[in-house]
């Protein structure tokens, strides 16, 4: 009975220990897939959809904040931008994330990353509404291709493994 107790103990400290650690991990995105309403154009529209940015994601030990690091690469040359994200699952299968855009509130615009820690995988899910945005509002009411609502998604793979 000793020797089961002392298993056990061993065991959820040793998953504990998991999450005592921060997590830090650079993705790549891979071609990903996006949904455009267009009601000038009869409805929705797939289109092609990536990115060349590079995704740091910091997830600290404890806390309900994590931190995003958009990375430049390529022919994208602005410097790296952090945004704080929500944390809305932690373990060491899963981790979701729910990026919040801070500097410049974005009440159209909302991120999801969930990212798979063991498998070294992951994927963004961005929706927005593009009408939600005075600017382009106006100039949807002249141009078709503007759609008022957008859905992506896109798999992402660790880099730094």
């Amino acid at each position: 009975m000793r020797y089961i107790a002392v298993v056990i103990l061993s065991l959820l400290f040793s998953s504990s220990v998991v999450f005592a650690q921060e997590w830090r991990a650079t993705f790549v995105p891979d071609k990903g897939g996006r949904v455009d309403y267009l009601p000038k154009r009869g409805g929705f529209k797939q289109n092609a959809d990536n990115t060349s940015y590079r995704f740091e994601f910091i997830v600290p030990a404890t806390g309900d904040t994590a931190t995003m690091r958009l990375i430049p690469t390529g022919k994208d040359t602005a410097p790296s931008e952090d945004y704080p994200a929500f944390i809305i699952q932690r373990s060491e299968d899963m981790i979701v994330l729910f990026l919040v855009h801070t500097s410049n509130p974005r009440p159209d615009k909302f991120e999801v990353y969930t990212l798979y820690p063991q498998a070294g995988v992951g994927f963004g899910n961005i929706t927005s509404a593009y009408i939600g945005n005075p600017l382009m509002k106006a100039l949807s009411a002249t141009n078709p291709d503007i759609p008022i609502a957008s859905a992506s998604i896109f798999p992402m793979r660790q880099i730094n493994k």
